[in-house]
């Protein structure tokens, strides 16, 4: 390939991924000899196996030796039609094209062989005809067998690669069954939230709910505890398998009992029953295996069907719980460790019922405080272990709630990605560079950035390093100063830009966008004062954990916006008048703390 063919074919691919990542990922593949695949699997003996089909069998066992098998038929289901709840769904065919529209192309197509993208370019032809399957679907309360098999793709976690046990097993399933599935689910969701019936510890496939409002929360939680020079344990909880040790007719009851039933819930009951799947390995695939229990992962209605089952765990806590999916943590000051204790015997009982049980040695704690005395607790007849740090929906938390490891960890990584661009492309223009560094770069260094915001300068500079360096390897801007080549690029410091979204994050959480109760972190001022008309209290903070906490340290920077700003009536109005308002901050392109040279 001469220079300018491969110029120009970068140029297509840097322009593919900022919709579609695979393709740059594909490309990357292409330019290095050493490939990421599963080179082998090792068996029950210990002996290793390298050939696909042996790899793909041993796999497809293991993720089958997991399920449950639940013979309880002490739970009746009520499935007649009622008016409470759901118990029938009404659609039209402009449903179905506004779902079509929505696919993603880059997905793989499911064992149907219907690929996402042929779907969307007949959306005309194909939304009359899907109406009547479905609607055919959910009155005779039937699917098709196609629709109730998957190809499942095995996803490394960590750990070794040969162990089965550190593989994610992800359901590819027929397209048009999402479809409909996308239908139920919207339903399904909009039934629970309006009439208030997911617990409020449950963050997860939920809108207004994400990874980042529960941290804000528990931060919240952490640095008043911190304040008041309180000691508290934190005990991370992991389920075995959750997703696919979901008991069938124990789902099926408590979507009986919350208010799901009629034909709805017949159909769900066949969704769910003689299921199979079978595992690929480069194309390899094994043999069918009966699915006995579990939620396809990487289904569109299994979300929020594993959030009704998993429901009812908070119930009867006197701890603090938070939940995201299957992730569980609970707290409690040292003066409660007995409470803490009797909450996990709680949690225990509650796994055993549902047959949802724990992985002990993967379960944690971190002792916060500095007069700690690290009480160790148990579940059943297991210690749990004590960590100084854990990863906790994808930020690094310590015991000493200084984010040092995280900071460390995401500058490390963010380099990494930096490195594979610069190996990768012969050549990396302005638009391909902002392409491929706001895509796999950018978003590295600012994930729940309000949740563990730096206070120390080495901090700022060591993140801010990675944006300094990345600019470098844009032609023709090398030589300028740091600040020109961040003009030339329409890019600000990311110290900017970590202020900009606590005042984004206030803005969604004052206008109900993020559902965190205001009014338990902001007090607002209700004299009337010179400003905006939404300005906070500033209370007295005692350490310096309140103080750069993100419901303190936004203050300042919030009180000094004009009504002009703050009323803004969008999010993205907000989002303009501020950077106008902000347009000659110094910050924007210069940094102002300690000099780091070019």
């Amino acid at each position: 390939m001469t220079d300018g063919a491969r110029i120009n074919f970068e140029d297509k691919v840097c322009k593919d991924s900022k919709h579609n990542p695979k393709t740059f990922w594909k490309y990357v593949n292409s330019r290095v000899k050493k490939h990421n695949r599963l080179s082998c699997i090792q068996d029950s003996n210990n002996v290793l196996h390298y050939d696909d089909a042996s790899k793909a069998t041993l796999l497809n066992d293991y993720f089958a030796s997991v399920f449950v098998l639940d013979d309880d038929n002490s739970m009746h289901l009520n499935s007649t039609d009622t008016n409470i709840g759901v118990v029938s769904i009404f659609f039209t065919e402009l449903h179905i094209v506004k779902m079509i529209d929505k696919l993603n192309i880059s997905k793989a197509a499911g064992p149907d062989g219907v690929h996402a993208k042929v779907v969307k370019e007949c959306s005309g032809i194909f939304a009359h005809i899907f109406y009547i399957i479905f609607h055919k679907s959910l009155v005779e309360g039937v699917l098709p067998t196609q629709w109730k098999v998957a190809n499942v793709r095995a996803l490394h976690k960590k750990g070794k690669k040969s162990l089965c046990s550190n593989y994610r097993p992800v359901s590819l399933t027929s397209i048009i069954c999402k479809l409909l599935e996308s239908i139920i689910r919207d339903v399904i969701l909009m039934f629970l939230e309006s009439n208030h019936l997911i617990s409020m510890c449950q963050y997860g496939f939920r809108p207004g709910y994400s990874c980042n409002t529960q941290l804000l929360e528990v931060m919240e939680d952490f640095t008043t505890y911190m304040d008041a020079s309180d000691d508290f344990d934190c005990i991370y909880l992991d389920f075995a398998k959750a997703f696919d040790r979901v008991s069938h007719s124990k789902l099926l009851w408590k979507l009986s009992n919350i208010g799901i039933n009629g034909k709805i819930l017949i159909w769900i009951e066949n969704f769910l029953s003689e299921r199979k799947q079978r595992v690929m390995v480069n194309d390899v695939k094994s043999n069918w295996v009966p699915v006995t229990s579990g939620i396809p992962q990487g289904s569109v209605l299994g979300p929020i069907l594993f959030t009704i089952f998993i429901n009812d765990l908070p119930i009867s806590l006197t701890s603090h719980i938070k939940i995201f999916a299957d992730d569980t943590k609970i707290y409690n000051t040292t003066t409660n460790t007995q409470h803490i204790q009797d909450d996990l015997n709680l949690l225990l009982q509650w796994s055993q019922m549902w047959l949802l049980p724990f992985n002990v040695d993967k379960c944690g704690i971190i002792h916060y405080g500095k007069h700690n005395t690290h009480i160790s607790y148990k579940l059943g007849d297991k210690d749990i272990s004590s960590n100084n740090l854990i990863k906790d929906l994808g930020v690094i938390f310590q015991d000493d709630l200084s984010f040092k490891e995280h900071i460390n960890k995401i500058v490390a990584s963010a380099n990494s990605k930096l490195g594979i661009i610069r190996n990768t492309f012969h050549e990396i223009t302005k638009d391909n560079f902002i392409v491929l560094y706001k895509s796999f770069v950018r978003p590295i260094l600012e994930y729940c950035c309000t949740t563990w915001a730096p206070h120390f300068v080495m901090f700022h500079n060591d993140i801010e390093k990675v944006q300094r360096r990345a600019t470098k390897l844009v032609k023709g801007i090398a030589h300028l100063p740091y600040s020109d080549r961040l003009k030339k690029l329409n890019l600000t410091t990311l110290y900017y830009r970590r202020q900009r979204a606590d005042m984004l994050q206030v803005y969604r959480i004052i206008n109900n966008i993020d559902r965190i109760d205001k009014d338990t972190i902001f007090e607002f001022n209700k004299r009337p004062s010179r400003g905006n008309s939404l300005k906070i209290v500033k209370p007295r903070a005692l350490t310096s954990f309140k103080q750069y906490n993100f419901s303190h340290r936004i203050i300042n920077n919030w009180n000094e916006l004009p009504n002009k700003v703050v009323l803004a009536d969008s999010l993205n109005s907000f989002k303009n008048e501020l950077e106008k308002h902000w347009s000659k901050k110094v910050y924007k392109y210069e940094m102002i703390f300690t000099t780091v040279f070019d």
